[in-house]
């Protein structure tokens, strides 16, 4: 029988999971994001480290979308690392990433920037560095320390999206129907699509015409350095969320259907919405890990997949750390599951209220579990014994510890 096991690391307000498929004596890992660089520092390091003296290794790492709170743990795992055929903490066989100038690349020559371009770019990815030292407490990034993701990748000679030419494809939605990592297991995209990565390219170039006028469309190391600093610089934005409050300390289920109905904007920043998020088929479970992926663009594929019957997941890795704005009544009411997994932040803005009570109620019939990495102020004010009389849920705490499906 095959084994699904989901290790959540504590991140903080950001993703890092370690999902193991057992099959008999057969193994296959997946590390899905890194969280921060205190993540690997502090969780992450440990366990590969462990993994690795036991002959085991990472089959794929998965860094869905360039946030520093989901790949800024990557940075120096790939730098300890070392490279694929060398590994210093743990073997990578594969990795699936977008940071990188893939979608437009035959129109980027590589070549070099000349000095007036070096400064730009040089400037730009200083930016990051500041991003980056607010992030590390007690330390100083310099910009010699922060090194991009697909540098790392390309000095590493890792497997990178399968390798194309001298540059690496890109992780898009009908790139192949599906990707077999095992027998009966294999990975299907949901997000991104081609118009998402077009999108988050136009901003890039609008970005650099705001700077300077006149910028050449090139690709080499440095470039792809700013291109994801850039990201970095656009998770900076705050976007604001709707904080939905109910008037009575203890609400009731007419508060908490009038939470879940209530009418909100959508996620469509460039960088979320070119987020990776995939479907995990291990036999017949179906289990979908979302990033930060816009929901629309997850639910447009589930349901070519599907049609109109419902189809209930048996696990589901909610966008966004819970965020209000990636999630619709409609995919919980197509796509929904008994199991939810939320990267619950410390702070009072994720998972929202509004999320919660869309889990809730719909489905009302279902007994189901919420996977939290903190019990932060809106899963303690959801939890309450008067709500649990009307829904059947439970929220288990699940940082350092696993999952099994």
């Amino acid at each position: 029988m095959i084994q699904v096991e989901i290790y959540v690391f504590q991140a903080g307000e950001g993703d890092s999971f370690l999902v193991t498929v057992k099959d008999g004596k057969k193994e296959i890992n997946l590390l899905i994001d890194c969280g921060n660089y205190v993540t690997y520092q502090k969780y992450i390091r440990k366990k590969l480290l462990n993994m690795a003296q036991n002959g085991k290794m990472i089959d794929y790492l998965i860094l869905t979308h360039v946030h520093s709170d989901h790949i800024g743990g990557a940075i120096p795992l790939l730098k300890e690392n070392g490279s694929s055929d060398a590994a210093k903490v743990i073997p990578i066989r594969n990795v699936l990433y977008n940071g990188f100038l893939g979608l437009k690349l035959q129109h980027y020559q590589e070549q070099a920037c000349d000095d007036r371009e070096k400064l730009i770019y040089q400037g730009i990815c200083a930016r990051r560095a500041a991003v980056l030292s607010k992030c590390i407490r007690g330390k100083r990034i310099t910009l010699q320390e922060e090194l991009c993701i697909s540098k790392l990748l390309l000095d590493g000679r890792y497997n990178w999206n399968g390798g194309c030419g001298a540059w690496p494809e890109k992780v898009i939605i009908n790139q192949s129907d599906q990707i077999e990592i095992g027998e009966h297991i294999s990975i299907r995209f949901v997000s991104p699509g081609f118009n998402q990565l077009v999108a988050m390219n136009q901003e890039w170039e609008k970005y650099l015409e705001r700077m300077n006028r006149r910028m050449d469309l090139k690709d080499n190391t440095l470039i792809r350095s700013a291109y994801e600093s850039f990201q970095y610089i656009l998770n900076e934005k705050e976007y604001e969320e709707i904080a939905h409050m109910i008037e009575q300390p203890s609400p009731d289920k007419k508060g908490i259907e009038k939470l879940a109905d209530s009418r909100i904007s959508y996620d469509y920043t460039y960088e979320n919405s070119s987020s990776i998020a995939f479907l995990l088929q291990v036999g017949k479970k179906r289990m979908l890990f979302l990033g930060d992926a816009n929901i629309g663009v997850c639910q447009k594929i589930l349901r070519e997949w599907y049609g109109n019957e419902e189809m209930e997941m048996d696990f589901i890795k909610l966008s966004h750390h819970g965020s209000e704005r990636n999630l619709s009544k409609n995919f919980l009411r197509r796509f929904g599951s008994k199991n939810y997994l939320i990267s619950a932040g410390t702070g009072n803005k994720r998972p929202s209220k509004r999320t919660l009570a869309l889990l809730f109620s719909e489905h009302p019939e279902r007994s189901k579990k919420i996977f939290i990495t903190n019990r932060n102020e809106h899963i303690l004010w959801m939890d309450q014994e008067k709500i649990h009389q009307y829904y059947d849920f439970e929220f288990i705490d699940i940082a350092g510890q696993s999952i099994r499906i």
